[in-house]
């Protein structure tokens, strides 16, 4: 995607959020990765080239958690991650051009795409049982979702999902985690888990303490408690280097 690279290369970005027909937009990486705000880095690219560039380049598409657009627009959209080696993007794509993404994901990963859609309108911001969902993973109705923590070298050495204990429910791991005053760090580039792992579409994240890191498998469900702990807990190492601990 040799258009990609030279532009974002030569630094061009812009602050608004461009919508034209029939289009896609390459997002500005950091705005996305630390705020998931939608800031353009070019003009918004028409489908069939932005397809065709894809594919010429490599590149492979893929679903992310937390990425269905709410407001704005490209509200009723989604944002997608496209990677080639060391080179990773970003594009919100509008409502309508969903369907086209089935042309350059892979299956599986457009299935995922589809679902958190599906989820999105059924549910409207409630959980899976129907009740309100708390930011922060705590209450009865979310108990029932699990995170699972992994073996640190399998997962390392071949990217292999395997537990060493049972699955936690969400709203114990968070207490643990602010308890035990420890920090949860998000993948980069964040990928969905195969279907043959505990939590399919699920990603992997990092927790360190004195005694070390550990590494969890978050459903898909409980991403956004994740990442409202990577953010809470952003400053705890550099809190405990400085009180000496």
């Amino acid at each position: 995607m040799d258009r990609m690279q030279t532009r974002a290369a030569a630094g061009q970005q812009r602050d608004e959020t461009p919508r034209a027909e029939g289009s896609v937009l390459w997002l500005l990486p950091a705005a996305w990765e630390n705020e998931l705000e939608l800031r353009a880095q070019d003009a918004p690219i028409p489908m069939e080239n932005w397809i065709a560039e894809t594919t010429k380049g490599g590149y492979t598409v893929q679903w992310m958690p937390e990425s269905t657009i709410d407001d704005g627009p490209y509200a009723g959209g989604i944002v997608v991650g496209a990677t080639a080696l060391s080179s990773h993007h970003y594009f919100a794509v509008p409502p309508e051009l969903i369907e086209r993404l089935a042309e350059v994901m892979p299956a599986v990963e457009y299935q995922r795409v589809r679902d958190d859609l599906d989820e999105r309108d059924a549910l409207q911001g409630r959980s899976l049982t129907g009740a309100e969902m708390p930011a922060d993973g705590t209450g009865s109705s979310f108990k029932a979702v699990k995170v699972v923590w992994i073996d640190a070298a399998a997962w390392m050495d071949r990217g292999a999902v395997v537990p060493v204990h049972a699955p936690i429910p969400t709203d114990e791991w968070a207490r643990v985690i602010r308890d035990g005053a420890m920090r949860v760090a998000l993948p980069a580039h964040p990928r969905g888990l195969s279907d043959t792992t505990p939590c399919p579409g699920g990603v992997v994240v990092t927790v360190d303490d004195d005694e070390g890191r550990r590494y969890f498998a978050v459903p898909r469900a409980a991403w956004g408690v994740a990442r409202d702990l990577a953010t809470e807990t952003a400053g705890v190492g550099a809190e405990r280097r400085e009180g000496g601990v």
